[in-house]
């Protein structure tokens, strides 16, 4: 489907497509007379055939900044490795690797909007001993296991349409060509359109930082 949202300039104007079209794959800013722009989202299908077209020793000879280890992927670490590799199982296909992660990383976790984690955003040690959290969790989650597999990842911070309001959402981007949304905590993997991603993070200290003071600016 496809959704447009009016946004007032007052707020958004400086570096708004800048800002909001690196973000995504899928929305597109067009002004609109004086006072408004148009946020154009429109969800993509992704056929078989993409996620073939990119291998994983493809992936992992590109973007290494959305490969590294951080204080909050631990995608080196030795017991994420294990289970990420556990979960693959030799898997080489892109597309059935990230239903893997997917479904582990949805039924390991219990969605928990009154979590534990006194932190902003936990680590992914942290996350599977406690076995709840909420977006944040999830997609840390699925972005670390997707790394120590090879698979560039990076999270992005905006807002879902719950079915009476816009609130605020983390998901999950994985390399293939282009930036292909996953939300682990709706389980979809190509989102729809009321997705709007505000700001993008490669989990690197300084990189989560500014996410949290642009997401402050728009939310």
């Amino acid at each position: 489907g496809e959704l447009l949202a009016e946004i007032d300039l007052n707020r958004l104007e400086r570096d708004l497509k800048k800002e909001l079209e690196p973000c995504s794959s899928i929305q597109r800013i067009k002004k609109a007379g004086n006072n408004f722009v148009i946020l154009s989202i429109k969800s993509k299908e992704y056929p078989q055939e993409k996620f073939l077209s990119c291998s994983i020793d493809e992936l992992s000879n590109n973007e290494d900044r959305y490969l590294r280890h951080t204080a909050y992927t631990q995608s080196n670490d030795s017991e994420i490795k294990s289970l990420a590799n556990k979960i693959a199982m030799g898997e080489k296909n892109l597309l059935k690797i990230l239903r893997k992660i997917n479904s582990f990383v949805f039924e390991r976790l219990s969605m928990n909007f009154d979590k534990k984690i006194k932190i902003g955003l936990a680590r992914p040690k942290e996350i599977l001993s406690l076995k709840t959290g909420d977006c944040t969790e999830y997609s840390v989650l699925f972005a670390s296991l997707a790394r120590a597999l090879g698979i560039p990842a990076r999270i992005v911070g905006g807002v879902v349409y719950d079915g009476e309001y816009f609130v605020y959402h983390m998901w999950v981007q994985v390399w293939c060509k282009e930036w292909i949304d996953v939300d682990p905590a709706l389980q979809q993997i190509g989102v729809d359109a009321t997705h709007i991603a505000f700001v993008s993070s490669d989990l690197s200290e300084r990189s989560i930082t500014e996410m949290g003071l642009t997401l402050t600016h728009y939310i």
